[in-house]
């Protein structure tokens, strides 16, 4: 009977899209690999949701698309910023438009590595004039690298 009971359960969890215990969301290559969610108080939060594009050129800028999900309608400035010491070699450019209020958009994190290697990033977004996380939510961590 026990059996039955979690063969049940191993079934129903595969047809609801649950594969081993991992919590990782499974998307396509063609998504944005970085998600910001505003949630109903206006606070931010952010997560790396799909792998990275392949390598650039050094020197050449790599285009993120970033998904913003907008469930408090704010239509502030999106704002990124370096957590911690700005990397050598390393610029960041995310000057979007001020979001629209819509449920959900896409916006471009614009980063342009100099030195061959891995670099190890870490970015926190905010709305403007709103206070950083304390807990760390509204940033992502990731290593990137140029040829």
């Amino acid at each position: 009977m026990r059996r039955v009971v979690l063969l049940a359960a191993v079934l129903t969890g595969l047809a609801l899209g649950y594969v081993g215990w991992s919590t990782t969301k499974v998307v396509s290559s063609s998504e944005a690999p970085i998600e910001i969610t505003i949630n109903p108080e206006a606070r931010v939060s952010a997560v790396l949701v799909a792998a990275l594009r392949p390598p650039v050129a050094c020197g050449t800028a790599a285009d993120l698309p970033v998904k913003v999900v907008n469930n408090a309608f704010v239509t502030a400035r999106l704002e990124a910023r370096w957590v911690g010491d700005v990397p050598p070699g390393v610029t960041l450019d995310f000057q979007p438009e001020p979001l629209t209020g819509a449920p959900e958009e896409t916006r471009t994190l614009r980063l342009t590595l100099t030195k061959a290697g891995m670099t190890d990033l870490t970015i926190a977004f905010k709305a403007h004039n709103q206070i950083p996380d304390l807990g760390g939510r509204d940033r992502v961590h990731f290593l990137m690298r140029c040829q």
